[in-house]
This record gives structure tokens, sequence and C-alpha cells, in this order.
């Protein structure tokens, strides 16, 4: 170099360095949060998670660019540790969907997270039509009612169903989920009636036991 010129720069590889480095401190640090069970972490899809880490791959592609310049070592460590997040994320990030998708669940298991989500699905619709019941007096006609729980489906993909239950009063309605068969009508549905006879099953039954065992004077 003479006196009187510059240093060649390579702007791309400094970038490429740095957005590479960015990205895999992230994907540490989303791994750690994950481990850690933070709540607003779990709760996100897949495609949400592997999204925050894609700093890595971009970081990849702006090093494998600049490292054609000259000086080529920013874009060269850019390369080596965009690769590292890269490789990383697509491992992470293929568990990840295998555990959404849950392929590695031993079906029991998955019949009961299923049956899980269907009851968790029925209650909240349940509880949007109670507030519209509280509102109004009564409960919406079947096309109304169906409007306000569109989009909840089931564990197992499907649509819940309403039904104005107006034989046994103008503020009785029916959630209902078809349960595992996929039939409506039969003794595997899953309805707000249901849980409410199971749930007041369970309190009687734990009153019932409190009080087998209370003692309420000397023996």
């Amino acid at each position: 170099m003479t006196a009187g010129t510059t240093a060649p720069r390579n702007p791309l590889g400094i970038v490429g360095l740095c957005v590479a480095l960015v990205g895999l401190l992230s994907l540490a640090a989303l791994s750690v949060l994950y481990a850690l069970e933070f709540p607003w972490l779990r709760g996100l899809r897949a495609w949400q998670v592997i999204a925050c880490g894609a700093l890595s791959p971009l970081g990849l592609l702006l090093s494998a660019v600049g490292v054609f310049r000259i000086p080529k070592g920013p874009a060269t460590g850019g390369v080596v540790l965009g690769m590292l997040g890269t490789l990383y994320l697509a491992g992470a990030g293929t568990l990840l969907v295998a555990n959404e998708m849950e392929l590695f669940t031993p079906p029991a298991e998955l019949e009961k997270r299923r049956e899980a989500r269907s009851i968790a699905a029925v209650e909240k619709a349940a509880e949007i039509i109670r507030q519209h019941v509280l509102s109004s007096g009564a409960a919406p006609d079947e096309e109304t009612g169906s409007r306000l729980i569109a989009g909840f489906v089931d564990g197992w993909g499907r649509s819940i169903h309403y039904l104005p239950d107006r034989e046994k009063g103008v503020k009785e309605f029916l959630i209902i989920c078809a349960g595992p068969d996929g039939e409506f009508g039969n003794s595997d549905d899953i309805t707000n009636k249901t849980l409410d006879t199971q749930r007041q099953r369970e309190a009687d039954e734990q009153i019932e036991n409190f009080l087998d065992g209370a003692s309420f004077g000397p023996p």
C-alpha cells in the first residue's frame, strides 16, 4: 500500500459477520429461554421461533457474497458463524416442527392432548356465549352463535358446533365437539353440559370425601 491510498474495505463482509454473530447469540438466548420454559416463548408456534433465529442464514448469505471481496477476514468469520447458526437452526427447527406436529408423541398421550385441547376449546367458546347471554338475556340463535365461535376447533382439527337449547330455557345452549370419532350425537361427544356435569360431580365427591373425613365432635 503506497502513501495516500486507503486500505480496501469490505463493508458487506463486516455486515455479514455482525448479522451472523447476532443471529448465533440470538439462537443461544432462545435455547436458554426455551429450556427454562418461559411461557411467552413456549406459547409461540414453531415457525415463529424459527423466524426469531433467521439472522443466522441471513448473515451466512451476506458473508458468502462478501467473501469474494478484499479483505476476506470479516466475511470468512461471518461464513463460519453463519454456518454454525444455520446448522443449529435447522436441527432445532426440525425438532420444534416435529414436536408441534406431535410426530414422536405416543398414541395414548396424543389422544390425551387432543382431548385436553378439545375441552379447552369448548370451555372458551362456552364463555363467549355466556357473555352474550349476560348482555342480551338470551342465548343467540344458531347462526349468530356459530358466528361468535367461528374459528374454534377441537384437538383433532375439526370445527366445534353451537346449538341453542330452547327446550330447556332461553338462556340454555350447547357447544359440541364431535370427539375422537368425528361423529356428532354419540357418547364420545364433548359438550359444555357434560363438562359442567363432570365438574359438579367432582365437586360433590370432594365435599363428600371432606365430610366423611371430618370430625364434628368427640368420638
